[in-house]
């Protein structure tokens, strides 16, 4: 192959199944062709690694999709220029808020009420009582939501082709609703044919129309997996295994990834437990 590969739609196509070939998820593999179609429109390919002005999470995104474009392209020179560039800690501009209880309780109950297509309606409540990603619930199968309601025990599978298994109790109305739904393998095939990009996109609007109902701001799906999080913790105040839980219910692989959701609880009280369990451990020790 002569000269670098052209990031065109043709090429994206192919880079997407190429993605898709070595167990990347659909939802990944969507957002590296996204990110790389900014990155063809910038004056330099390399331009949005160094934009001061990008938020430091969306600046390690581009770098992710950019490195694997190199593979894909077997672009030696772009691999070895995007390596070389150094990256700020991927943080945040703005604060990953969870909802109040009250928030979360009224846009549940408005989400139950309102008028809106049935398919979309019941996974959006999936969502907003579990906690899930919605890539992860947009994967769950008829014969995983047939399971669940037999055996108490949703088994879907996660981010990373991870399986989780969590009660089916919270939502098991939503899964009795789903399931009457003939013609459907995937639920994503309920929002948009399956095609996981413009599916995740309904669910994203419908959730933003909630919360305009409601008057209120900055309402997207992975919030309320923040949001379920954040509670998850406060029901467990006190627990030293607290965190341990946290990542072992959610599905975590590291505990940081539970670590920082310590925040939207009580630092202070952490560091409390801490200062009471070595005052107990070493009272005799000087």
């Amino acid at each position: 192959m002569d000269g670098p590969v052209e990031i065109t739609t043709p090429n994206l196509k192919a880079f997407r199944e190429w993605l898709l070939d070595r167990g990347r998820a659909e939802g990944t593999a969507e957002l590296y062709v996204k990110n790389l179609r900014r990155c063809a429109a910038a004056p330099r390919l390399t331009a949005r690694l160094l934009d001061g002005a990008l938020a430091p999470l969306t600046r390690r995104t581009n770098k992710a999709a950019l490195v694997q474009w190199a593979r894909f392209a077997k672009d030696a020179e772009l691999a070895e220029t995007v390596t070389a560039i150094k990256l700020p800690p991927a943080r945040r501009v703005k604060p990953k808020i969870p909802l109040a209880t009250e928030d979360w309780k009224r846009l549940v109950k408005h989400l139950a009420t309102c008028k809106m297509p049935v398919a979309i309606k019941h996974v959006c409540l999936v969502i907003a009582k579990r906690g899930l990603r919605v890539s992860d619930a947009l994967r769950i199968t008829r014969a995983e939501v047939t399971s669940a309601i037999k055996t108490g025990v949703l088994s879907y599978l996660g981010k990373g082709a991870k399986r989780h298994e969590i009660s089916a109790a919270p939502i098991r109305a939503q899964l009795d609703a789903l399931a009457e739904i003939r013609g459907w393998t995937e639920l994503g095939d309920l929002i948009s044919g399956g095609k996981q990009s413009a599916s995740s996109n309904r669910i994203r609007r419908a959730f933003g129309q909630v919360g305009d109902d409601l008057k209120l701001d900055d309402v997207h799906p992975h919030r309320f997996r923040r949001t379920y999080a954040r509670h998850y913790l406060e029901e467990h105040r006190g627990d030293p295994r607290a965190l341990l839980k946290l990542q072992n219910h959610m599905g975590w692989a590291n505990l940081n990834t539970a670590m920082s959701y310590a925040d939207d609880v009580d630092r202070g009280e952490l560091a409390a437990a801490g200062d009471k369990m070595a005052e107990r451990l070493f009272e005799d020790a000087e």
